[in-house]
C-alpha cells in the first residue's frame, strides 16, 4: 500500500520505505504501524522531526541512519530497537530510551555528533557493541539500572569494551 509515496504493508502495520527524496520538514507515521523496517527511512535527510505513534514496537536495522531530525520521541510501546537505527543521525541531540527496551544492538546511536543527554531505562540488560560510539557531545546520561554488573557488555571485535567509546570524560 502507497500513501503518498511511502510504502506500507497491506494492512499498515509496517512502514517498509519512505522516498530519500520526499521534501517534509516532519512526518507523521500513522497509527496502526507497529513495525519501522529495515533501512525504512534511510537517508531521508529532508525530515527534521518524526512523529511515532505509541503503536510502534520496532524499528528496524538502520531505519533511520543518515537521518537529519533535530528531534524524536520513541513511544514506551517501542521494545526493539535494530543494529544502527539511529546511526548518524548527526543533528539528534536527546533521547530517551522506552522503559520496555531490553536490548541496545550494536551501532544503534553510533555517531551522533549533537547527542548530549541520553536516558537508559532500567529494564536494559545487554549494550552490544559501539552502541554510544562516537557520541562526541554526550555529557549527560541517566541511567536507571540499579546493578551495572547485570548488564551483559558485549565485548567487540579488538577485544574491548567500546559501548561509549568517545564520550567526553566530564
Amino acid at each position: 500500500k502507497t500513501d503518498n509515496g511511502v510504502i506500507y504493508n497491506k494492512d499498515m502495520t509496517e512502514l517498509i520505505k519512505c522516498p530519500m527524496a520526499l521534501y517534509s520538514a516532519s512526518f507523521q507515521i500513522p497509527d496502526g504501524v507497529k513495525t519501522i523496517a529495515d533501512y525504512a527511512f534511510y537517508e531521508c535527510k529532508n525530515i527534521e522531526k518524526f512523529y511515532l505513534p505509541e503503536t510502534i514496537e520496532t524499528i528496524g536495522m538502520s531505519a533511520f541512519e543518515n537521518c537529519m531530525m533535530n528531534a524524536i520521541r520513541l513511544p514506551q510501546s517501542t521494545s526493539s530497537i535494530g543494529m544502527s537505527a539511529f546511526y548518524n543521525c548527526s543533528k539528534l541531540e536527546n533521547l530517551i530510551i522506552p522503559e520496555e527496551v531490553e536490548e541496545l544492538s550494536t551501532m544503534a546511536f553510533a555517531s551522533c555528533d549533537k547527542l548530549t543527554y541520553l536516558y537508559i531505562p532500567a529494564n536494559v540488560k545487554r549494550l552490544e557493541t559501539s552502541v554510544f560510539y562516537n557520541c562526541k557531545s554526550l555529557t549527560m546520561i541517566n541511567s536507571m539500572i540499579e546493578d551495572m554488573n547485570s548488564v551483559k557488555f558485549e565485548i567487540s571485535y579488538d577485544g574491548e569494551y567500546n559501548q561509549f567509546n568517545s564520550i567526553p570524560d566530564t
